[in-house]
């Protein structure tokens, strides 16, 4: 029996033009979903965060300059989707980007230490949009969507998970 640690995560490979064409295009579209759509239909107040679980996926998978910059770009998309002026979101959800590729390095690739992974990305998240809306309450709402999220955009991960476990 083999008791080695498999991780399904792939790290050293960088995308090629193609898959970053794709990775944008697969973040304006998670991003115009959640501007046009999920910001009308708030949860307890917060809207889901489908841009930054998106952006914390791609990093987890792929690193951390593929998440800086996913997550730098997707700022800016949410910035004017929304029809805002450039705001700290974009350099947040960089951060956020570079915080989830040094945390895979440190966590096996599994559902829980991804989802708890992402538990301080949407609290720093959280505290920022409770800030900007001045509302304290908003930060428990912003983490509770955020997971949601997350599970959201992590779900094709988790059915391939289980289904190697079978």
């Amino acid at each position: 029996m083999n008791h080695e640690i498999k991780q399904y995560r792939v790290k050293s490979e960088q995308p090629t033009l193609v898959r970053w064409i794709v990775l944008i295009l697969l973040l304006w579209l998670f991003a115009l979903i959640q501007a046009a759509f999920l910001s009308y239909v708030p949860l307890f107040g917060a809207t889901i965060e489908l841009t930054a679980a998106f952006v914390l996926l791609i990093a987890w998978k792929r690193g951390p300059l593929v998440g800086g910059i996913l997550g730098m770009i997707g700022g800016c998309l949410l910035d004017a989707l929304m029809g805002q002026r450039i705001s700290l979101l974009a350099l947040i959800l960089f951060g956020l980007g570079v915080y989830a590729a040094l945390a895979a390095k440190r966590l096996f690739d599994r559902p829980l230490s991804y989802l708890l992974m992402t538990l301080p990305a949407y609290v720093i998240l959280g505290v920022w949009r409770a800030i900007s809306m001045a509302k304290f309450s908003h930060v428990f709402a912003v983490i509770f969507v955020g997971i949601l999220a997350s599970l959201i955009v992590y779900f094709p991960t988790l059915v391939k998970y289980f289904r190697r476990k079978s």
